[in-house]
């Protein structure tokens, strides 16, 4: 019985404050450049078929709303402070902020991906049409799938908070986390660029 109770001791947690060294920001470095391998595929794919064809989007196929994914990147982007407030607040010993920004910063990843699917929700035939639907719903529909994976780490990473499995001295957890949320916020931009704002730029 005590054998039980001791692999569930947090003094017997190994120390992990974080930095470049640390086991968990170095795996995650790790995705985060295949990751971002992958988006520039895709990207790179998009102009290619743009090339390709002398209408772009295809005829009867309206540009993408403009202003709605405009305000949703502005959503998107402001998720950051709670990431940054929760892992400055671990820094300096405070996990109390930390477990309160981590649930706001989730609640705005939410809406994100709520605001993303209406947009697209009744676009999802164009996948089966054209090049053009499916790369839109693609770049859009792969994003999303790593806004609810920043969603799922959170909510793991915050209940660990709330044990005390994550402390100013086992920081590397967190750390990772917000990293990786940093990720899928500046991919996305590239994403936007391309989706919402090149059809309008480019001739």
């Amino acid at each position: 019985m005590s054998t039980v109770n001791a692999a569930f001791d947090l003094r017997s947690l190994p120390t992990q404050p974080g930095g470049r060294s640390s086991p968990e920001i170095a795996g995650i470095s790790s995705l985060i450049v295949i990751e971002a391998v992958v988006f520039i595929g895709m990207i790179a794919s998009y102009f290619h078929l743009r090339l390709q064809n002398a209408e772009w989007p295809p005829p009867g196929v309206e540009e993408p709303e403009l202003l709605l994914a405009s305000l949703n990147t502005v959503l998107l982007v402001l998720t950051a402070v709670p990431a940054v407030i929760s892992v400055r607040a671990l820094r300096g010993g405070r996990a109390g902020p930390a477990r309160i920004a981590l649930p706001i910063g989730v609640a705005m990843l939410v809406a994100f991906g709520a605001i993303k699917v209406y947009e697209y929700w009744d676009k999802a035939h164009l996948a089966l049409e054209h090049a053009y639907g499916s790369m839109i719903l693609l770049m859009t529909g792969l994003h999303l799938v790593h806004v609810t994976a920043v969603v799922l780490k959170t909510g793991v990473v915050w209940v660990y908070l709330r044990q005390r499995r994550i402390e100013p001295r086992r920081a590397a957890p967190l750390q990772a986390n917000a990293l990786y949320w940093y990720f899928v916020i500046l991919v996305w931009l590239p994403l936007y660029a391309t989706i919402y704002l090149s059809p309008r730029v480019l001739p």
